[in-house]
């Protein structure tokens, strides 16, 4: 989210940031300034941004605003015209008007999350923030989060997914970058019995025999994916022979290596019986 220090050119402003989803506000001592210059600071933000009066009269909106919400010039005169517009009908404009008649009188900061028609009246998710200034003018800044808030569904999502799959894999899976383990998943947490944040941030040569060891190490920087067969170490010393198969991808915009391990005890010992009999 871009964050710009709006008004850095201009000695007596201050621009205060907030939370990274919080719009920056700018917010000017009480000596006066001309307003000329809080204007053209405004008009090189990559926010919307709207300069009222305390009637609620536009006395300035900059471009960026102009591209979101006015199909002509001059528009909106007057916060109600852009609120009955906007905020989509259904009383919602005249509720918009009365939290900003409140919001007026205390003098404080506004931060909150609407819905906002675009001038195509296409329904945008916005954050609006607003400062009242020592001369009664107020400032808004408005941000579209809509890409923000789908980004952040579908992450959700993504991980959602990625955790009934964690849950349903019977094999051991480590994520390694040279060996270190970035991430596991819980079959590899039950299959060694180390707890999982032990697990990460250990070198997966650990978990098997020390004369496994080079054969693993190899196998992992190298970058092969054929089946390699080698015998694994529990938490407790106990060993078992396991398969390990890995193959690198991307993970966190880095490369790194997913390695399955299976236990191969019962097929190995399904091997031997015909030479026992």
């Amino acid at each position: 989210y871009q964050r710009l220090n709006l008004l850095a050119a201009i000695p007596w402003t201050r621009v205060y940031f907030s939370a990274f989803t919080q719009p920056t506000i700018p917010y000017m001592p009480d000596t006066p300034s001309p307003i000329s210059d809080l204007y053209q600071a405004l008009a090189r933000s990559p926010l919307a941004y709207l300069v009222a009066g305390p009637d609620g009269t536009i006395l300035y909106s900059n471009p960026v605003f102009s591209r979101m919400f006015t199909k002509e010039q001059g528009e909106f005169t007057h916060l109600r015209d852009w609120f009955a517009r906007s905020a989509d009908g259904h009383g919602k404009d005249l509720e918009l008007w009365e939290n900003w008649e409140s919001w007026r009188a205390c003098q404080g900061p506004v931060n909150l999350i609407l819905e906002l028609a675009d001038k195509d009246r296409q329904m945008l998710q916005v954050e609006l923030s607003a400062v009242f200034l020592p001369d009664s003018r107020a400032v808004l800044a408005l941000s579209d989060t809509s890409e923000r808030i789908r980004m952040e569904h579908d992450a959700a999502e993504k991980q959602e997914k990625l955790d009934a799959l964690n849950r349903a894999t019977f094999e051991a899976v480590l994520i390694t970058d040279k060996g270190a383990i970035l991430e596991c998943n819980q079959a590899a947490v039950d299959m060694f019995g180390h707890p999982r944040e032990k697990l990460i941030g250990m070198n997966a040569t650990e978990l098997v025999a020390e004369e496994f060891r080079g054969i693993t190490a190899a196998q992992m920087l190298s970058g092969l994916e054929t089946p390699c067969e080698v015998v694994a170490m529990r938490h407790d010393g106990s060993t078992f022979q396991a398969e390990l198969q890995g193959r690198m991808f991307t993970f966190r915009n880095r490369p790194a290596r997913a390695t399955a391990i299976r236990n191969i005890n019962e097929r190995k010992t399904a091997e031997r019986v015909p030479y026992a009999l």
